[in-house]
């Protein structure tokens, strides 16, 4: 058994493959860029990670949740723009005396109304006529104008990171993972790397 433990924190996920199907990719948890939100790859994968923890309580697992700056600033800042227009879908589902909690996705045929109506009330400058009123864009002028103006940074990477360990581990725990074999690590912002993918981390260790 103490060799097992040893191999298993050596060479984790490796050991436990045949268990559950996976090896070393199990490791890390894949995020499209710019988002937090597990797809159905990761769940698969992270529910046969639940399966084998819980037959082998005598380790524990660290998430860390990782972000890079250049190669998610784009993805991010679009990210940030779909907040925008679906918070104002919610503002109209209010207007309308709808529940603003059931509103979850913009779709595209809603998209250049909201973008517009965003754009509206945003306070970036934008190009006006001769005097003085905002003059009318197509969506993807609008679109690159608040772009441009969302900001972004290493707190930005870092919040991302964070919450990525933190939609992981709450999901691990939803599957009845015993709180006390999971863990939240540290973040981490990557360097610049064009290879590199969003991920969250997950790392074995003994009790």
């Amino acid at each position: 058994i103490g060799n097992l433990i040893l191999k298993a924190v050596t060479a984790p996920f490796s050991l436990l493959a045949g268990a559950f199907g996976g090896g070393d990719e199990l490791g890390s948890v894949p995020s499209a860029a710019g988002s937090a939100l597990l797809d159905a790859e990761a769940l698969q994968g992270l529910d046969k990670v639940v399966k084998a923890l819980i037959e082998r309580p005598a380790l524990k697992m660290t998430v860390a949740g990782m972000a890079s700056l250049e190669v998610e600033r784009d993805a991010w800042k679009r990210a940030q723009l779909q907040q925008s227009l679906l918070a104002q879908k919610r503002r109209a589902a209010l207007r309308a005396g709808q529940p603003a909690e059931e509103v979850k996705a913009v779709t595209p045929e809603e998209y250049p109304a909201l973008l517009k109506e965003v754009y509206r009330r945003s306070d970036i400058a934008k190009p006006r006529n001769l005097v003085g009123i905002a003059k009318d864009l197509p969506p993807g002028g609008m679109e690159a104008l608040l772009l441009a103006s969302i900001p972004v940074s290493e707190a930005s990477m870092r919040e991302l990171a964070l919450s990525r360990g933190v939609a992981v581990r709450d999901y691990l725990a939803s599957r009845q993972l015993p709180s006390d074999q999971l863990f939240l690590g540290a973040v981490r912002v990557a360097p610049a790397d064009a290879a590199w993918k969003p991920h969250a981390e997950l790392t074995l260790a003994t009790r």
